[in-house]
């Protein structure tokens, strides 16, 4: 995987590429034109639905690093720096990702784009919240 993103220009000229060669091989064994026809018209198939998943993974990855890109940990204080000992003590042996929610609902993120950024659920960030306001007895029921 490159930085630069699903290149279908360059992937369609290979699969050309190939399909030539696989045709000529064909007509070598004396396939039948329409059989060749038929052939083209599945591979092809399965090139585009290829294509429209990588597509998918490298515009997710995108989004993955613009989003990390904008999440600035600079206006908060370190984990270290916390005057309150249990809070420190919490975060700490959350390994700083209860830390990284905290400062996403701050900076007024969605759950899901946390989640997205965390390589995590939307349900185990919703959990994690859970947990934080229950062991600080936040808003409690």
């Amino acid at each position: 995987m490159n930085n630069y993103g699903y290149n279908k220009a360059r992937e369609q000229k290979i699969f050309e590429s190939w399909f030539t060669k696989y045709e000529a091989m064909l007509i070598k064994e004396g396939v039948a034109k329409e059989d060749i026809k038929m052939l083209f018209n599945l591979y092809w198939n399965d090139f585009n639905a290829d294509r429209r998943f990588r597509q998918r993974q490298y515009s997710n990855l995108e989004d993955k690093i613009n989003l990390a890109c904008t999440f600035d940990f600079s206006d908060f204080p370190n984990i270290d720096e916390l005057e309150d000992e249990s809070l420190y003590q919490y975060l700490k042996k959350d390994t700083h990702q209860m830390y990284s929610i905290l400062i996403g609902i701050y900076r007024g993120l969605s759950i899901k784009e946390i989640a997205f950024m965390l390589d995590s659920t939307p349900m185990a960030i919703y959990k994690r919240i859970q947990r934080f306001k229950k062991a600080f007895n936040i808003c409690p029921k």
